[in-house]
């Protein structure tokens, strides 16, 4: 498998990951929003040290359904980002979802260019794993 392959399938998977239901369980519906259960989450805390997804958070694509098959690969991709240095996973995460490498050159103070090595670097990281593990 290749860098570019492996781009890809993160790219699916990222598409896929978006396009997930966030449901509730059954039976249970309120008409007003979730409150806040810390101070974090009520001044609009996402999760991202970087605050990447607040701006070009998109907005998911209703006619796409995932199949059980793209869900299947989902799972697999993100579990290839264990493999990466912290740094290095949040950047090939961070494009894989669409983020401008721009966009993330300027929050994490460091060149574009650098953000576009290390994310083809974490994508051959990857497909060298998966070579040696018999995938291909």
């Amino acid at each position: 498998m290749t860098w570019e392959a492996v781009a890809l399938r993160l790219k699916e998977a990222a598409r896929t990951l978006q396009a997930m239901p966030m449901d509730k369980p059954k039976g249970y519906r309120a008409m007003w929003p979730d409150a806040p259960h810390d101070a974090r989450t009520a001044y609009g805390y996402y999760g991202d040290p970087l605050n990447l997804y607040k701006r070009e958070r998109q907005m998911p694509d209703m006619r796409y359904v995932p199949e059980p098959g793209a869900i299947d690969r989902m799972d697999e991709a993100l579990s290839w980002l264990h493999w990466l240095k912290k740094d290095q996973a949040l950047i090939v995460e961070a494009v894989s979802r669409g983020i401008r490498k721009v966009t993330l050159a300027r929050k994490m103070k460091v060149d574009p260019v650098t953000i576009r090595r290390q994310h083809r670097r974490g994508c051959q990281i990857i497909a060298e794993k998966l070579l040696q593990s018999g995938c291909r």
